[in-house]
């Protein structure tokens, strides 16, 4: 096949530019294969090259060098434009290009770099194509596309979680175009789990907005996996489930009883999905409390600010009024005068004052009631606004679609949707939640699962303080490993999420950052509770560990005075633990977050100078580690040189290491603090010395 250069296409119009054509340059500019020798591999690679450059690429893309691979991916990547040109004008292109992408995916490993590589190729190639014909891209996608990559999604557990990615990229995000695709999935991807599992992927990835009509398609099919045999299908199902509660939670609400159900699989993953299942909902639950507090406050300001408005009106009104009363007054008055003039003088009557005094009580009468009826008014104001505020409430419960779950039908009915949501009515839905959650996530369960659950419950206990103490506990014994991936917030980049069981349908997971989204003063507080109950003569590493791992977040100003409440429960406990080598590093980062903080130190310095020179004295017996001696050092250089401003910290440190000094005259004159405290004492003298100048030169002046 004869090459040639791209630049001359667009100036001959008789040249068809086809998939094979671009894909032949893009191979062609980065390897080159040359007949140099005369052996007869080397003649038999160049016929293989010359004949197909696909087909060649797919067979040696795991044996030739990775970077000129590489190269090629870039490139295609690069020219994504013209691929998707070329199919969207050559219907006979796109079978073509399919059977290449197929081959490519067979032969790269999962999980490398060449395989992301070129499922970004796909990808950006179909959402070119998207952009250039939606209506092309669906339907070459659906009677070639799908069919072509059903085996693979079938057979390769290892490949399906990121073939998935690329079914959103070949369909418009609309919901009829989604229930199209997924009724052809449903035709083409067997066995019934892998068509779950890609579901549910699909719908997580695209960016289509689920409306009733594809809500109600995805929840039918979770409701036929539930019926099956098989765990890992349920399972699938369940994160399908998991999936759609993002989108409206409450449905699942009524199909709490065969959640419950599912919770008695032992299958680890099954498990894991009902925690994330239930999480979501109790969220949901929480939010939709929150939003509606906020739509409450927000209209009785609409309505206070409407009512301020209406006043100034009322107001400036009645000042015209008055102003008006005030001149027809006037005028009546200046008419009195010219009848009462001398010519036309009228001789008081005994009846007159009486008629002044019935004018003056009809004005009382009148005002008091004008007054009766503003507040009359006032009040039926009242009413209309929390009956237009109760009308708004029914309004948005109208507008919200709430669904049956019906297991047999393969119809969802629409809720009762003429009353509004009423978060009570939620209450015992909660309670059966947690009934849930507490059997599939509690000490006994699988490991994996306890992992999941630590990671992805973190963020409801902000809501369930109650909730606080069983998650502490089980946080505590599970082993070293998972609980330091669960508390860990700064993972390795690229291992954000990972499939904990590789070989099988299990979805990807979170690994980290649990201290990120739990309420901090919850946990802490439940862990010093426990050191309490448990009446500890010291803390372990796993104490320390969960405590630092609460300080991750920044002290709330609303939450000072709990947090200084722990601490004086536990000083004793940290201040131990700086005698101890594996806990001193760890105690240290602890006590500096109060010693530091500005609205907890002066409390934390009156609060802990005895107990801190007690542990300088029982640090310094000749058998304590060196290693915590310099640590201690370095922690007491660091608070007296934090702040130099900072003249009740400096002075804290001065007054500890000289209390230790004269409680432990022999311990001292060998600790390693002796030159710390002589620059103090220097720059204590130094900072008097300036002082008495400053004070004679004043005295001079």
């Amino acid at each position: 096949m004869c090459i040639r250069d791209r630049s001359t296409w667009a100036e001959d119009e008789n040249v068809v530019v086809t998939f094979l054509s671009v894909l032949n340059d893009v191979i062609h500019s980065v390897l080159s294969i040359r007949m140099e020798h005369e052996e007869k591999e080397e003649i038999q690679e160049y016929k293989e090259y010359e004949d197909n450059r696909g087909l060649f690429l797919v067979k040696h893309v795991n044996d030739r060098d990775p970077n000129e691979i590489g190269q090629v991916f870039e490139q295609m990547l690069e020219r994504s434009d013209e691929f998707a040109r070329s199919l969207g004008m050559n219907a006979v292109d796109f079978p073509v290009y399919m059977d290449f992408v197929v081959m490519m995916f067979q032969e790269l490993p999962p999980f490398s770099d060449h395989f992301a590589k070129f499922i970004n190729v796909v990808a950006d190639i179909g959402n070119k194509l998207l952009n250039f014909d939606p209506q092309i891209s669906e339907l070459y996608f659906l009677e070639y596309g799908l069919p072509a990559l059903a085996p693979l999604l079938c057979k390769n557990a290892a490949k399906c979680n990121e073939l998935s990615y690329i079914l959103a990229c070949y369909i418009p995000a609309s919901s009829a175009a989604y229930i199209r695709l997924i009724h052809s999935m449903r035709f083409h991807i067997k066995p019934f789990d892998a068509f779950i599992y890609a579901l549910a992927k699909l719908i997580s990835y695209g960016s289509v907005d689920v409306d009733e009509a594809l809500y109600t398609t995805c929840f039918q099919e979770a409701l036929n996996g539930f019926q099956t045999t098989s765990p890992v299908t349920r399972t699938k199902a369940l994160t399908l489930l998991e999936v759609l509660s993002h989108c409206d939670f409450r449905p699942m609400l009524q199909a709490l009883d065969i959640v419950d159900k599912l919770a008695a699989d032992y299958y680890w993953e099954s498990r894991a999905q009902v925690v994330i299942l239930a999480t979501n909902v109790l969220e949901a639950l929480n939010q939709l409390a929150e939003n509606k507090d906020e739509d409450k406050k927000e209209m009785r300001t609409i309505k206070e600010e409407e009512r301020v408005g209406e006043t100034q009106m009322e107001d400036k009104t009645d000042t015209r009024q008055e102003d008006k009363k005030d001149l027809s007054v006037q005028s009546d008055h200046e008419a009195t005068q010219v009848l009462d003039t001398p010519n036309n003088k009228r001789e008081s009557t005994p009846a007159e004052p009486a008629d002044k005094a019935e004018d003056s009580l009809g004005g009382e009468v009148a005002e008091d009631r004008g007054e009766e009826l503003r507040a009359k008014a006032a009040e039926d104001e009242k009413g209309v606004d929390e009956g237009e505020f109760e009308r708004e409430e029914r309004k948005e419960g109208e507008g919200s679609e709430v669904f049956d779950v019906h297991e047999d039908s393969s119809e969802r009915k629409q809720d009762d949707n003429n009353s509004p949501v009423n978060i009570e009515d939620y209450k015992e839905a909660e309670g059966e939640i947690f009934s849930i959650l507490y059997k599939v996530f509690n000490e006994d369960t699988p490991i994996i699962t306890q992992k999941v659950g630590l990671i992805y419950t973190a963020r409801i206990l902000k809501y369930y303080k109650d909730f606080s103490k069983h998650y502490l506990q089980i946080l505590l014994k599970v082993p070293e490993k998972v609980r330091a991936n669960v508390l860990d917030v700064k993972p390795i980049a690229g291992t954000e999420e990972d499939a904990y069981v590789i070989g099988v349908y299990t979805q990807k997971y979170k690994t980290f950052g649990a201290p990120l989204e739990w309420c901090s003063l919850y946990v802490a507080s439940e862990l010093e509770s426990f050191i309490r109950e448990n009446e500890l003569k010291f803390l372990e590493h796993v104490h320390i560990q969960v405590f630092q791992a609460c300080l991750v977040q920044d002290f709330s100003l609303d939450d000072v005075e709990e947090w200084l409440s722990i601490f004086q429960s536990l000083k004793r406990y940290f201040f131990i633990a700086l005698c101890d080598r594996e806990l001193c590093y760890a105690s240290i980062q602890i006590l500096k977050k109060f010693f530091c903080h500005p609205n907890m130190q002066q409390f934390v310095l009156e609060n802990t100078k005895d107990v801190f020179v007690k542990t300088l004295i029982l640090m310094y017996n000749p058998d304590r580690d060196l290693e915590c001696k310099e640590r201690n050092r370095e922690f007491l250089e660091f608070l007296h040189d934090f702040d130099p401003q900072n003249d009740a910290l400096r002075e804290f440190v001065y007054t500890i290491i000289k209390n230790f000094a004269l409680a432990a005259k022999k311990a001292y004159d060998s600790c390693n603090l002796i030159l710390l405290m002589n620059r103090i004492v220097e720059e204590r003298r130094g900072e008097i010395f300036q002082h008495a100048e400053s004070s004679e030169h004043s005295k001079i002046e």
